[in-house]
């Protein structure tokens, strides 16, 4: 494993952006899993809710990642991430509550 990259993606620098082929691309946002389970964890201990919301946060915490990847213009790529992958959970959760902000 060299300085600049992974096991999986040799050359492949996972913590800042890189305009690389689409290859690299996928590699740094399979780079970003464990932000995903962790921001997609704590989202659940907050709301304690079913394995079917468990799904729904995924989802959106991987569209996040991915929304990252493709926005990151020369950013530190996993603190980005990390915001954008919040956001988007938070974004999920606000869709699915049947109360505005108002309403609260």
């Amino acid at each position: 494993m060299g300085a600049e990259g992974t096991e999986d993606s040799p050359g492949v620098r996972n913590d800042s952006c890189t305009n690389g082929s689409s290859a690299a691309r996928e590699a740094q946002i399979l780079s970003l899993s464990d932000k995903v389970e962790i921001n997609v964890a704590l989202a659940m201990r907050k709301c304690g809710w079913s394995a079917e919301l468990r799904q729904e946060l995924t989802s959106a915490a991987w569209v996040g990642a991915i929304k990252a990847v493709d926005g990151c213009d020369g950013r530190s790529l996993k603190p980005y991430a990390g915001r954008k992958i919040e956001g988007a959970i938070l974004d999920c959760l606000r869709d699915m509550d049947p109360l505005t902000r108002k309403q609260r």
